[in-house]
């Protein structure tokens, strides 16, 4: 390492504030995916009638919401390379699992629990895939979420994995993070041009749709962290380029499979832009005068909130429906969705987050002692002597 990089690094150890900002972005960014969700997804069964109808001047607008997801993957690229540094491969491991899969299970049980006793509004799975639902690594083995919006925590579990294999297991460095993202991009773009069939594991694991989004969200902590220059740049613009056609891609999936409506492109590209300035706009400080313990507050209900609102916020407009105006009713039930998810924070993820962060810190613990030497075993007599005529005989 060159003493310029080492000074950088050195100079970047400083203790910084907490980005209290992304709490608040992740929020958004979770009810930004449950408005579209309510109001202009088709197969999700929610009201009586499609969205064009149910809603129709907004359903043209919310279409756009999926982006969301986009913005949840460029903070997730940021935060994890933000909380990785210093951090053993067990370390990043232990915090990984404890955050994630408390609220997760909860939510599980919730989706099973609204299947059963709604079930002419949500379909019922069988019990084989409800129980491989608590894995999380339901996809990979061909079982389908209890809630559709699950599909994305496969695609984070992928970037931890990267991340933490060609990353953090020998050392989170300013120098291995940019190789990381070079290497990665490149890897992506072979997968798009790629024969899927062949290469199918391979790309699995690449995530070429969405590496992009956390690639970016990286090269944004960098200069978050180091400062800007001109190889972060050409990373973050790189990433934007490449990763616009394929977003543009799922914009025609999305239209086909979930909406059943055609919007204009072009509102997407657009939009994709003021994801990646808002995050550069993190980066580069401009945003720090938004602080504030309430957004903590908020951000905690985020992962609760993007996990229940499919389910069992559908569940409730359905049910309710008719007894009040839709949007009325959509921002009641929104706003017990954020009660509930608080509660959940409180009691459930906060709780069991550090049992299961405390239990796993010991196996891991386990794992790294010594193996023990075993006691030297005393010679018996008829090997003493035959020792003393070795001995005797040099």
């Amino acid at each position: 390492m060159s003493t310029t990089t080492k000074t950088t690094e050195a100079a970047a150890e400083r203790k910084r504030p907490r980005l209290e900002v992304l709490d608040g972005l992740r929020l958004v960014a979770a009810l930004v995916v449950l408005i579209y969700h309510y109001s202009a997804v088709k197969n999700n069964h929610i009201w009586s009638e499609p969205p064009k109808e149910a809603f129709p001047t907004a359903h043209s607008l919310t279409f756009y919401g999926w982006l969301g997801v986009n913005l949840f993957f460029l903070i997730s690229g940021f935060v994890i390379c933000m909380s990785s540094w210093g951090r053993s491969l067990g370390d990043f491991f232990t915090s990984r699992a404890a955050r994630l899969y408390p609220a997760y299970w909860f939510a599980v049980i919730a989706a099973i629990v609204v299947q059963h006793f709604w079930p002419e509004h949500n379909a019922g799975r069988d019990w084989l895939t409800n129980l491989v639902n608590f894995t999380m690594l339901q996809e990979p083995f061909g079982y389908g979420g209890v809630s559709a919006v699950f599909w994305t925590l496969w695609t984070e579990l992928r970037f931890y994995l990267l991340f933490a294999l060609f990353v953090v297991w020998r050392g989170v460095t300013y120098k291995r993070v940019v190789v990381f993202c070079c290497v990665w991009t490149v890897a992506s773009v072979m997968a798009n041009a790629a024969d899927t069939e062949a290469l199918a594991p391979l790309l699995l694991m690449i995530v070429p749709d969405y590496s992009f989004l956390f690639i970016a969200g990286i090269a944004c902590y960098l200069m978050y962290r180091f400062g800007p220059n001109l190889l972060l740049w050409g990373i973050l613009g790189m990433s934007f380029i490449l990763g616009l056609p394929v977003t543009i891609r799922k914009h025609y999936r999305v239209e086909k499979g979930e909406t059943g409506h055609m919007v204009a492109r072009w509102p997407t590209a657009v939009i994709m832009f003021l994801i990646f300035a808002l995050m550069v706009a993190v980066a580069l400080g401009w945003l720090s005068w938004i602080h504030g313990r309430w957004l903590t507050v908020l951000g905690t209900m985020t992962y609760p909130l993007y996990l229940l609102h499919e389910t069992v916020g559908g569940t409730l407009l359905h049910e309710l429906e008719g007894t009040m105006n839709r949007w009325v009713l959509i921002v009641l039930v929104t706003l017990s969705l954020l009660v509930m998810s608080w509660l959940v924070h409180r009691w459930i993820e906060k709780p069991l987050g550090l049992r299961l962060r405390s239990a796993i810190k010991n196996g891991v613990k386990e794992l790294s002692k010594d193996v023990e030497k075993p006691e030297p075993v005393a010679p018996k007599p008829a090997d003493m002597d035959q020792t003393q005529e070795l001995t005797a005989v040099r």
